[in-house]
Order: C-alpha cells, then sequence, then structure tokens
C-alpha cells in the first residue's frame, strides 16, 4: 500500500462480515454487513491518466487537417499520413453537434439517430418521484372538485408541484427537448499538425417557443492519435435559474449497435444515483445495456456514479473510451477540493456519471409499462448513452430527493471527458 500511496494511486478497504453458521433465515457465508473505504486522498492526476498517457504516445507519423464547409454548414476533421486522408470526425456547425466520429483504423463509433449526433441534454425521462407531491396526490388520491379546492394552497406556498411540472413548464419536456443553435464556431488548426481545436458557442432554446434556456460553449481538441478531449460549459439563463433543480447536466450521444461490451471503473455492479449509492462499491464492473437495470413503469434509469472511465466495446475489442478529465485542474486531488465536491461545487475531480440502454429518453418518457418498449436484443439495436456531469437525485417515500442531492441552476457548470479510441 506505501509504495500505491507514493504513485498516488486510489486505495479501498472492503470490509464484510458474513455468517459462520446456517440460521433459520439465510445459510452459512450469507453477507450481513459490507462497507468500503477510501483509505488515501492524494492523487496523482498524471498517474491516473495512464489510460491517457499511453493513447497519447501513439501519434505516430499522421497530422490532423479541418474543412470548413460553410455550404454545408459541415467541419470535417481529418487524419492525414502520406497514403491517405481519413476522416475522424464530423461536427455540425449549425448545431454544435458532433455527428460522426471514427477510429484511425475507419470503425465508426456514433451513429447518427433522429436527435443527430453528441449534443448537450438536460432533460430526463421522468419517474414516478419527479411526478410526486401535489400532482400525484390529484391524479390518484382526491376527486377533481377537492384538487381546485386546493389550488390555493398552491398559490399560498403550502403545497408544491412536481419536479416535473416545474421542469415542463419550464420548457425542459423529455419529449421535446430543447435544441442547441449555433451561434458561433471557430476553428484553429494553427497549433500544430498534431492538434485542432474546435470551439463552438450556442444558444440552447425551447422547441415550444423558441426562448432561450441556457448558453453554451462546446470545444473540441482534436489529436493526430485519433483522441479527442471535450469540455462543456453551461450557463443556465433567468428563467432556469429560477428553478430549484435541473434533470441533469450532461451530453447524449448514440454509438453503434456492435459496442454492447461494457465495462467501468465508477459504482456497482447495481444501478446508482447521488443519493442511492451506498451500497454501490468502487470497483471495475463488466455490464450490457440490457443488464443495466430496468422498471415495470418505464422512466430515467441505470445511472452508474463516480465514473473514471468507461469502455464500449465489440466482440473484437475495437470501440471507444470515455475518460474523465479536470479540464486542466491541480494534479493533485486536495482535502479542500473534497470540501468543494462534499459542498456539490465544481472541482477537478474527474468523475462522471453514464447510463446506456437500447430505448431512448422519448421512448422510455412515453411509456407506462415495460410492454410498451418491447424486448430489443444487444448487437441489433443501437445503444443511447448519457454522460452526466451533475444528475437530479432518485428521492424518498415523500417524493422529492433532499436539497444536497439536487442539481441547483444557479450557477455555471463545467465538464470535460476524453474520447480514446480502441482498437
Amino acid at each position: 500500500l506505501d509504495s500505491a500511496f507514493r504513485r498516488g494511486e486510489r486505495c479501498w478497504l472492503t470490509i464484510h462480515g458474513s455468517l459462520i453458521d446456517d440460521v433459520s433465515w439465510a445459510r452459512e457465508g450469507h453477507i450481513v454487513v459490507k462497507e468500503q473505504i477510501e483509505l488515501n486522498y492524494r492523487v496523482d492526476r498524471n498517474e491516473r491518466s495512464s489510460i491517457l498517457n499511453e493513447a497519447m504516445a501513439k501519434v505516430g507519423l499522421q497530422t490532423i487537417d479541418i474543412q470548413n464547409d460553410t455550404e454545408s454548414k459541415l467541419i470535417t476533421v481529418f487524419l492525414c499520413n502520406l497514403e491517405q486522408r481519413s476522416t475522424l470526425a464530423t461536427i455540425d456547425a449549425s448545431t454544435g453537434a458532433l455527428l460522426s466520429y471514427n477510429t484511425p483504423q475507419g470503425y465508426s463509433v456514433l451513429d447518427i439517430d433522429e436527435d443527430t449526433g453528441m449534443q448537450p441534454n438536460v432533460t430526463r425521462a421522468s419517474t414516478d418521484n419527479d411526478k410526486g407531491g401535489f400532482d400525484l396526490i390529484v391524479q390518484i388520491l382526491v376527486p377533481k372538485w377537492v384538487s381546485w379546492i386546493l389550488q390555493p394552497l398552491i398559490f399560498l406556498g403550502v403545497l408544491d408541484r412536481s419536479h416535473h411540472y416545474h421542469w415542463n413548464k419550464c420548457n425542459l419536456d423529455p419529449m421535446a427537448p430543447p435544441k442547441s443553435v449555433c451561434c458561433k464556431a471557430i476553428v484553429d488548426n494553427n497549433i500544430n499538425d498534431n492538434c485542432a481545436i474546435i470551439r463552438l458557442e450556442s444558444a440552447i432554446i425551447s422547441q415550444r417557443d423558441g426562448s432561450e434556456l441556457f448558453r453554451s460553449v462546446m470545444t473540441y481538441h482534436f489529436f493526430a492519435n485519433g483522441c479527442v478531449q471535450v469540455t462543456y460549459n453551461l450557463c443556465p439563463c433567468k428563467q432556469i435559474q429560477k428553478l430549484s433543480s435541473l434533470p441533469r447536466v450532461g451530453v447524449s450521444m448514440t454509438i453503434d449497435k456492435s459496442l454492447y461490451k461494457i465495462n467501468y471503473f465508477g459504482r456497482g455492479p447495481h444501478e446508482n444515483y447521488p443519493d442511492r449509492k451506498s451500497s454501490a462499491f468502487m470497483g471495475v464492473w463488466g455490464v450490457s445495456p440490457n443488464h443495466m437495470g430496468s422498471y415495470i413503469v418505464p422512466g430515467e434509469n441505470s445511472a452508474r456514479m463516480d465514473c473514471e472511465w468507461v469502455t464500449f466495446q465489440n466482440e473484437d475489442g475495437k470501440g471507444i473510451c470515455i475518460l474523465g478529465d479536470d479540464g486542466g485542474g491541480d494534479n493533485e486531488y486536495t482535502p479542500l477540493q473534497y470540501q468543494r465536491q462534499a459542498a456539490g461545487e465544481d472541482s477537478a475531480h474527474s468523475s462522471f456519471s453514464f447510463s446506456a440502454l437500447l430505448h431512448t429518453q422519448k421512448e422510455l418518457h412515453a411509456a407506462t409499462n415495460t410492454c410498451h418498449l418491447g424486448n430489443r436484443e444487444e448487437g441489433k439495436h443501437n445503444i443511447h448513452v448519457n454522460l452526466d456531469h451533475k444528475i437530479h437525485g432518485v428521492g424518498d417515500s415523500a417524493w422529492l430527493p433532499c436539497s444536497k442531492y439536487v442539481v441547483k441552476p444557479n450557477r455555471n457548470f463545467e465538464f470535460s471527458f476524453w474520447m480514446i479510441p480502441l482498437v
């Protein structure tokens, strides 16, 4: 352990207690208590990014070239060598979305669907708790004439509507999610032959009335080895800042159907959320979309919290690694940064949450039973991935999550990660 601490590696002590004899309610060996404790709290960021260091060493003789077509509003990033030029990525300059991403060997990772590429996501398929509160009382427990009598209590603040009601009122509707409109695209490929930067400044607007909800900046650093660093900045507008919480802050994308072999370093093996993760221990876990989790009443589900990295691979091991990035933070994770994380503030910590499912957010929100979704086989349907910087908690028997597990919109957010090709 001492040598591990000196290298800055993260270490956990996992303790469990089990029955030494059979009892009336369980067999010998049944685990009755389990806990995990992180032993060190100073992490060398360079050591923790060994995956990235290995990838960055594979630049070779390739260079980066960019073609900005103002007519089609497509920005195409090419990998060039002495023999050929291949497409690394394509960006829609009208929306700022990453439309395609290919490994240097030509394997296509992203699959363009109706939502068109990788882009910001600030909505989620509502859970029963999201719809809880006065809305649920009116729907299930009382007749309509009683609900009219209760209306004044809402205006007085005695009763409040659900999170889903407020999100929907502010145009954060998962059935018509806000869309991104790029206002300014800046292309810089003059740094050196091995790197190019594309910065896209966008307004995220309502699909209903066109009102501006957020300002965002998506910055892509493309490298000649096929790696991409993505930095996402989000600034809520005034009407959004009045909300008590956001559903999520992250990006969503659809990846190729063959990439259903998933491994990640984070909390598992079961589903976990900000207020539902004490039983999910840190480790390297394997999962597939059909085993992420499900509920008979569909909704937001299957998140895995505190992930350092996640890989999506096919049967041959080809695919992509998503690696959390500190966005240029300090090399050591200090006690102050732990305090900031505990307070819900952004810090140099690189963890994120993810989910990977065979149904879209719209499908999950619209369905009222799993029979409305139908069974989908891995390898035959595309995989819908959410990468989240922040996500709203699940809540408890009184519906609403505690205040420290909500995503308060009264500040700006920054989320950074790497896309690393696996060959």
